[in-house]
């Protein structure tokens, strides 16, 4: 379940886990695989917001702890390519939402 805007919405597992605004928390992270989409709501000097995503592949090394890269290989791109595509579609549904919001 992912926590979204106060409200608790049913989602796939490996769906956005929300986290609130006024943090030092990513707006949003998405995983599939052993991929994960981290998103982050930053504000403009004139009051505006954006939203920037950092994606990483996440590993084991040799001695089992867990490290992240930004290369992906052959295998990666495609599953990348649906992640960031469900990055995308998560963003869109938001400003959307906010758009409305502040009409009514």
């Amino acid at each position: 379940m992912a926590k979204r805007n106060g409200s608790v919405q049913g989602r796939s597992r490996d769906q956005a886990e929300r986290n609130g605004q006024g943090s030092n928390r990513p707006w949003a992270e998405l995983r599939s695989g052993m991929l994960k989409a981290t998103v982050w709501e930053n504000e403009t000097s004139g009051g505006g917001v954006y939203f920037t995503t950092q994606l990483v592949r996440i590993y084991q090394d040799q001695k089992e702890a867990w490290q992240e890269t930004h290369g992906l290989g052959r295998d990666d791109l495609l599953r990348a390519a649906n992640l960031l595509r469900r990055v995308f579609d998560e963003i869109e549904t938001e400003e959307q939402q906010r758009r409305e919001a502040s009409r009514g």
